[in-house]
């Protein structure tokens, strides 16, 4: 039984480890594919055209909230599913797809005049047409994600993101403005959903279940209202900032945003898409999901880390150069949002452990509190300009932080004096180096080389360090990408 057991979990880890080969794999190309679109379209396009387009995105995001329902993570996480099951959710999404469809063409007109921008109205009515494209391939995702299986993902996301992102450009050389990015987001989607169903055999069939549905949205449900506060109060900030401020600012803000998580998000999230269904076979042993975290922590922050800390020295000197002198005012944001950044991944893991373990309920009103917090932060601080909401969103952040491994210490006796214990070399590595790059970019001469050689030395100085005060931490990362010498590394 043992020897059964131990095949078990080996072919688990296999597992975990090809999909996170794969998983980095197509992140890292598309977010580099993505940057790269993002480069020429923002040399292209002006800062109001990203800020419109960011407020379309917000209404869009919350769309397709509803249109999942949490139907598709409840797919994933419940432990034996069906065609049944498929159905049920394939058909839920596409009608709730529908009807928010018509949601939106309706209330175009009034958001249009919230924002004094008479172009949303026909901006949002064609974009719109994403959510309904979008529906049609939720079963697909979440059959590649149960099975952990990132392979054809990786491969359909990437062609994706080449060919809308060269229709996107050739748009925006035919002077089109915003609707460039309307029509990159929308081929985007509609290639994915093509590729999903062609290499995918799954087909609907004409059945649906009461029961199937109410099971799915017993646990589905709260992840509805927990996604659906989640996605309001993390874009209340772009709503509100684009009522408050101008679109160019508004632009600033969604782009220096868009930055920071294209160069570090990636790699988290990456890893938690792999890690919830991973984690699924151990959501009855604390211990194991205890080792699941420390790993999930450790190999996030050992790579995020150097690279937030590049973006917060050289902000400046990176926009100028990528992106032109009209993004310079993006560059106090961009690096605040660094901040927010390193504490992402320790976010993100507590909120994993919670959800595979089936607390959906406890997220949801986790999530509440959050956005609570984050609405007083907007009324407090938005009349002393946009670096005043960001300060608001960091001590939120760090607020949040206590609350999500409060019960994480509950749940699997690992709350935060244990992280932070576990994290110590790392986070005393980061802010000697952090001193390091500062006085190497202070006292070279020259944009570009005083760019290169404090970016060098900040990598440099960060793992050199992070070797001296605890070894294990780069040798399990050489470990991890080695294929995992030691099966047990995951």
């Amino acid at each position: 039984m043992d020897n059964i057991y131990k095949a078990f979990a080996m072919n688990i880890r296999e597992k975990a480890v090809n999909s996170v080969l794969w998983s980095l794999g197509e992140r890292f190309s598309v977010q580099g594919i993505k940057f790269i679109m993002f480069i020429i379209l923002a040399r292209l396009l002006s800062p109001e055209d990203f800020g419109l387009f960011g407020i379309i995105s917000v209404f869009l995001l919350l769309a397709d909230v509803f249109v999942d329902g949490g139907f598709g993570l409840a797919y994933i996480q419940k432990q034996e599913v069906n065609d049944l099951d498929a159905n049920t959710v394939f058909y839920s999404n596409f009608v709730i797809s529908i009807i928010f469809y018509l949601i939106i063409w309706l209330v175009a007109p009034f958001v249009s005049s919230f924002y004094s921008e008479p172009r949303l109205v026909h901006l949002l009515r064609v974009m719109g047409t994403a959510i309904i494209i979008n529906a049609f391939v939720i079963i697909q995702s979440s059959q590649l994600v149960r099975d952990i299986d990132f392979k054809r993902k990786a491969i359909i996301t990437t062609w994706a993101i080449v060919l809308s992102g060269i229709i996107g450009i050739l748009a925006a050389l035919n002077h089109i403005g915003v609707w460039s990015l309307i029509l990159q987001a929308i081929t985007q989607s509609l290639i994915i959903a093509i590729g999903f169903w062609f290499f995918n055999t799954w087909r609907p069939s004409l059945i649906f279940s009461r029961s199937s549905f109410n099971e799915l949205f017993s646990f589905g449900g709260w992840m509805l209202g927990a996604r659906l506060l989640s996605t309001i109060f993390d874009n209340i900030y772009t709503l509100t900032i684009g009522r408050l401020f101008t679109t160019s600012i508004l632009g600033f803000y969604t782009q220096s945003n868009k930055i920071q998580q294209l160069l570090s998000n990636s790699l988290i999230n990456t890893v938690s898409v792999v890690f919830f269904p991973i984690m699924r076979q151990y959501q009855n042993n604390p211990n194991k999901l205890q080792s699941g975290l420390e790993k999930y922590l450790t190999h996030t922050l050992f790579v995020i880390t150097p690279i937030l800390l590049i973006l917060y020295i050289n902000a400046n000197q990176l926009v100028l150069l990528i992106l032109t002198e009209k993004w310079l005012p993006m560059a106090p944001y961009l690096q605040l949002l660094c901040v927010l950044g390193i504490m992402a991944p320790i976010h993100m893991g507590n909120i994993q452990v919670l959800m595979v373990q089936g607390f959906s309920k406890l997220n949801f009103k986790l999530t509440a509190i959050k956005g609570v917090l984050q609405i007083f932060n907007i009324f407090i601080s938005y009349r002393w300009g946009i670096l005043f909401i960001i300060y608001g969103q960091i001590i939120i952040s760090i607020i949040a932080l206590f609350m999500n491994t409060y019960f994480t210490k509950i749940k699997i006796n690992f709350g935060l004096m244990e992280q932070i214990k576990l994290l110590s070399p790392l986070i005393i590595s980061a802010m000697v180096t952090l001193f390091i790059g500062f006085f190497i970019h202070k006292i070279i001469d020259g944009e570009i080389f005083a760019l290169f050689m404090s970016s060098s030395s900040i990598v440099f100085s960060f793992y050199i360090l992070l070797y001296y005060f605890d070894k294990n931490f780069v040798l399990q990362f050489i470990d991890l990408i080695k294929g995992l010498k030691s099966p047990s590394s995951f």
